[in-house]
C-alpha cells in the first residue's frame, strides 16, 4: 500500500518488509487518547528499536507544522486511509502490529495503560524470538 508523506508518495510494504516488526499507530491531531499514548510509543520505540522494530505514526491530516512540533523520535506519514478495511483500521487511535510478510499479530485499540502494558510484553516476546 501506498502512502502519501506530504509531497511524495512512499510504499509501506517496504517499511514492513525491512524490518522484524512494525506498528502502525493511527491517530489524528484532535484525539485526546493520541496525544496519551505518544509519549509511551516514543519510550516503546526507544526500547525496541534497535531489536528490530520500526514505528510508522498515520496521521489523517495534512498538518506538517503540528506533526513536526511533536517531537516524535519515530516516522510520521499523513494519509487519508482510504484503504482502512484492508488495514483493519477502525478508529482512533489505533496501533497495528504486523510482522516483515504483512501479518497481524496484534492491535491496541483505544488507551489504556493495561493495553500499553500488554503490548509492550508482547513485542518483547515476538522481537526476541
Amino acid at each position: 500500500m501506498d502512502i502519501k508523506k506530504y509531497d511524495k508518495i512512499i510504499s509501506l510494504d517496504s517499511i514492513v518488509k525491512s524490518n522484524k516488526i512494525t506498528l502502525l499507530y493511527f491517530w489524528f491531531d484532535g484525539c485526546s487518547p493520541c496525544h496519551l499514548l505518544k509519549p509511551l510509543l516514543i519510550d516503546i520505540y526507544s526500547t525496541f528499536h534497535s531489536e528490530g522494530l520500526e514505528l510508522v505514526g498515520l496521521n489523517s491530516m495534512d498538518n506538517k507544522k503540528f506533526i513536526d512540533s511533536c517531537n516524535f523520535n519515530f516516522i510520521n506519514y499523513y494519509d487519508k486511509f482510504k484503504n482502512n478495511k484492508v488495514l483493519n483500521f477502525k478508529g482512533y487511535t489505533t496501533v497495528l502490529v504486523v510482522n516483515k510478510n504483512g501479518e497481524l499479530l496484534g492491535y491496541l485499540e483505544g488507551y489504556t495503560e493495561l493495553g500499553v502494558s500488554k503490548m509492550k510484553k508482547h513485542l518483547s516476546k515476538l522481537l526476541n524470538n
